[in-house]
């Protein structure tokens, strides 16, 4: 089973630094955020030179409550979008994540993000990249996209931190309802209060019930890290040694039941 972090687990080291680090700690890969300064070819060519899988692009979330108004802001919300799929696709990286709403109180649910997601996908299926909508507070605006939309480019990226604090339902989490959309999982833990992003075990997620359910409804990886660090000043090869021994508890939950 493959083993991969996200490669802003930490702003300690430069990114190169950070990637020599991952490698070395035997992780198989990464995923990246979306970079406006044209920073992530030089990123994705060396990671794939040093053997590190790149598996997804984060886009940028500012805004995207905007999907759903009829605005300028919207209109900048999908072009930017439609940007990191392009970005994606040129450098060959498979899967981007994108937020659609944000808050507790997004705006109305309406037609005109229909519209933007259908027109995102257009760009999506011609660049032969996923567009993964992630769980967030409000699973209901996850739904409408879903249940009115049926594009084989429109997939899913399940975040346990958020199903811990946002919604509150990962123990009761209806994977059944995305287990053919789902292509991609962020894996932090958490102790139910906000998105701390703490590496599995250091919160109060109950993972082996969680292994059960990816197992249900077969999914075997890969195991991705979205564990990241607030610390300053931190032992880095510490926090790798432990954040890939998680990953190996998580994959040896598997075995269990």
């Amino acid at each position: 089973m493959k083993h991969h972090i996200y490669l802003e687990y930490s702003k300690q080291s430069d990114v190169f630094t950070r990637l020599d680090l991952i490698k070395k700690h035997q992780f198989d890969g990464i995923f990246i955020k979306i970079d406006e300064n044209d920073k992530n070819e030089q990123i994705v060519n060396y990671a794939r030179t040093i053997g590190l899988d790149v598996e997804a692009m984060h886009l940028a979330v500012t805004n995207c409550n905007h999907l759903w108004i009829d605005d300028e802001l919207g209109n900048d919300y999908v072009n930017g979008v439609i940007a990191g799929v392009e970005q994606a696709s040129k450098l060959d990286i498979p899967i981007v994540v994108m937020h659609i709403s944000s808050g507790n109180n997004p705006p109305a649910i309406n037609p005109i993000a229909l519209e933007r997601v259908e027109k995102i996908l257009s760009i999506c299926e011609k660049n032969n990249v996923y567009l993964a909508l992630e769980n967030l507070r409000r699973l209901d605006y996850l739904d409408y996209i879903y249940g009115n939309i049926n594009h084989p480019y429109l997939k899913f990226c399940f975040d346990s931190g958020h199903a811990n604090a946002f919604t509150k339902n990962i123990e009761s989490f209806d994977f059944a309802k995305y287990q053919d959309k789902l292509v991609c999982i962020h894996l932090s833990d958490n102790h139910g209060d906000y998105d701390e992003h703490l590496i599995p075990t250091h919160g109060n997620i109950n993972w082996l019930n969680l292994i059960k359910k990816f197992k249900k409804i077969g999914f075997f990886g890969p195991l991705t890290l979205e564990a990241v660090t607030k610390e300053n000043s931190f032992d880095e090869e510490l926090y790798l040694q432990e954040a890939k021994k998680a990953l190996l508890y998580l994959e040896s939950l598997y075995q269990e039941g």
